[in-house]
């Protein structure tokens, strides 16, 4: 990955369009990995059926937002209520508030705040979130792959485990799979900073590494840049 003055200084002044938002994290998830482990996964490009793949056909990794289901209903149900907001449509604003305090998060000045979680449901939506990925495994193994990856975004603060704690939950997750992720990597916020953490389930090793919030910064603009078409693939900005 290369940083350019065309993706660091970009401005938006739209919200995405939400269709893309898969895109642009695949996109994201690509360089995350290149800019912290590109030595063990090589070049890497966006595919189908595993999201992403490196250039022999060798490495494939899988993209997953962790998320509970309701979780997943009340983003959308955010996003709507604040575009409703940017376009003044007082009836839609009320009607995605409403939605939103019956999942659970409550609206305040314009603002949504998420409901709180415990230690157990951030357990169980990681475990979740993992199984949900699971069973297209013996697919991937039958095309040729050798090793399979598992990148998880987490957007939410996480507030409690340690990365041994949640290499325990992801292992006990396919405790049940005859097929298995090799190696899964989770993209965090903990209370200070967005972090990094590589967990290897062959040989046992954990990784767990502060991004800076330029890399931050510029990782979410290239991704959008390059899901809504603005860059390509082959840019410098992915050599």
């Amino acid at each position: 990955m290369v940083i350019t003055d065309r993706v660091k200084n970009k401005k938006f002044t739209e919200y995405m369009d939400v269709k893309l938002y898969t895109a642009k994290i695949e996109y994201e998830a690509i360089a995350f990995i290149n800019c912290f482990f590109s030595e063990r996964f090589g070049k890497l490009y966006r595919a189908d059926a595993p999201d992403i793949q490196d250039e022999n056909g060798e490495w494939g990794i899988e993209v997953v937002k962790v998320v509970s289901e309701n979780d997943g209903r009340l983003e959308g149900e955010t996003a709507r209520y604040l575009r409703a907001i940017k376009e003044n449509n007082k009836l839609e604003q009320q009607k995605y508030a409403q939605k939103i305090e019956r999942d659970g998060g409550t609206v305040i000045g314009g603002m949504v705040m998420m409901a709180v979680r415990s230690d157990a449901d951030e357990k169980s939506i990681f475990q979740n979130s993992m199984q949900r990925k699971l069973d297209k495994l013996p697919q991937y193994k039958n095309k040729g792959f050798k090793s399979m990856s598992l990148y998880m975004f987490y957007e939410s603060p996480i507030t409690f485990g340690t990365p041994r704690d949640r290499q325990e939950w992801l292992a006990a997750a396919q405790d049940n799979y005859v097929d298995k992720y090799d190696i899964a990597i989770v993209v965090y916020q903990d209370d200070a900073s967005w972090r990094i953490s590589f967990y290897d389930f062959n040989s046992d090793e954990i990784s767990d590494l502060k991004i800076s919030d330029e890399i931050v910064n510029y990782i979410g603009k290239l991704g959008r840049m390059t899901a809504e078409g603005e860059v390509k693939q082959d840019d410098p900005e992915w050599l």
